[in-house]
């Protein structure tokens, strides 16, 4: 259904520019539109192509948790090995983005896909591996990346999983040896 009207939007924008003063510009703007028109229905099919959506996207989002975790610490271990000290907010620590604010935040995006394999997982190595990354996620936002938006954000959602482990446990849903 959006995807009509995402069509609606590109015949608007391709009637639109008739009337633009910066022609190149709307052309280009348009060559996005298009783009983005073919892209979302070719992703949509091949979505739809993969068995268990959920557990792929849980996998795919701690995967690339793992890998911006390892590009924030390895270059403070190194720091910290090497020379025995560490450079306080420094850009080395950005991971794979460009600035330790999105890194921070990245991080901060995908912890509570790590808390979910952590309360949900059946096997204790998983449960181990997530809760190893929980664990580096909050010492890298703390303690690599200091910044204050990212500490109030994992703040907020261990409080809102304190309240939702709470909820569960009161409607009983869920023993104490599982909170």
């Amino acid at each position: 259904f959006s995807f009509v009207f995402f069509l609606l939007f590109f015949c608007w924008a391709l009637m639109s520019t008739s009337f633009s003063i910066n022609k190149a510009e709307s052309f280009r703007a348009l060559t996005l539109i298009v783009t983005y028109l073919t892209t979302i229905p070719i992703l949509y099919f091949l979505i739809h192509q993969i068995d268990g959506i959920k557990r792929f996207f849980v996998n795919m989002i701690i995967f690339l948790l793992t890998i911006e975790i390892l590009a924030v610490i390895s270059p403070y271990l190194f720091d910290v090995i090497v020379y025995n000290t560490y450079t306080y907010r420094s850009q080395a620590y950005s991971g794979l983005t460009g600035n330790i604010n999105i890194a921070a935040f990245s991080i901060l995006l995908k912890l509570p896909f790590a808390f979910y394999e952590t309360i949900n997982s059946k096997k204790t190595a998983f449960k181990v591996f997530n809760f190893l990354l929980i664990l580096t996620g909050i010492f890298s936002i703390f303690t690599v990346l200091s910044t204050r938006g990212a500490i109030l954000g994992l703040l907020f959602i261990s409080l809102l999983l304190i309240f939702y482990k709470t909820l569960l446990f009161y409607r009983k849903k869920i023993t104490f040896k599982s909170f």
